[in-house]
């Protein structure tokens, strides 16, 4: 759930956005009195003022106005109902709203329409995740496993999974495989720490801690489980 920072002020933000909508039907006018009736001039109109209006929501979500983010989102989608990128921007709206429920049918129907969608699955997969659904967060990073097996970021969300739902030697492997495709992997080689501990291998434990402690010794975290 990316979003573009905040380059200018919301209210000029939505005076430019009425605006660049309003020269839009200005200019496809110009072109003739048919020119909107031309389904090609209609559609390159409709895709321009999804663009503003998604443009805007980013601007409005970037600065905290969700609510009327999410309403510019809307509008979108009424527009590009099946855009991959609208879609994954409403629902990464909702999930700041703390609408999990509103998050997660966007997700699912972003699934349906876009099955190949590794990001759609790993947003998918955190949206269950919290909301305490762990298989059904499973079920979507194996699946992303299978469509981007290289990704560590994948590996360590999946080991989160496992190690809530007490799976914790199934968890480490996957902490191991993070780790493997990414050596600088701080966050990975932390939560490995943690869980080791939790499994009384406190040496090894350490070592990673150590490792955490060194790449960044600004991770306080570091020092307390140091400490076992």
């Amino acid at each position: 759930f990316n979003t573009i920072p905040l380059s200018e002020p919301i209210s000029e933000t939505g005076t430019a956005i009425k605006q660049d909508i309003i020269t839009q039907f200005e200019a496809a006018s110009a072109l003739g009195g048919t020119a909107l009736e031309d389904p090609i001039a209609r559609n390159a109109l409709r895709q321009a003022e999804a663009d503003v209006r998604f443009k805007y929501a980013h601007k409005l979500q970037e600065a905290g106005a969700l609510q009327m983010a999410a309403r510019q989102h809307d509008k979108v989608l009424e527009i590009l109902p099946n855009s991959e990128k609208a879609m994954t921007a409403a629902a990464g709206v909702f999930s700041e709203l703390g609408d999990l429920v509103k998050a997660q049918s966007q997700l699912e129907n972003l699934v349906k329409l876009h099955p190949l969608s590794t990001d759609a699955r790993i947003n998918l997969g955190g949206i269950y995740l919290r909301q305490n659904k762990l298989a059904q967060a499973v079920k979507q990073y194996d699946r992303a496993i299978e469509l981007s097996p290289d990704d560590p970021s994948i590996f360590f969300n999946r080991a989160v999974v496992k190690t809530k739902q007490k799976k914790l030697a199934e968890a480490l492997d996957d902490l191991n495989l993070a780790i493997s495709l990414q050596s600088d992997f701080t966050k990975a080689k932390f939560q490995r720490g943690i869980l080791l501990t939790k499994m009384g291998r406190t040496r090894e434990a350490l070592q990673d801690f150590d490792e955490v402690l060194i790449a960044k010794p600004e991770f306080g975290q570091g020092y307390k489980r140091r400490g076992i």
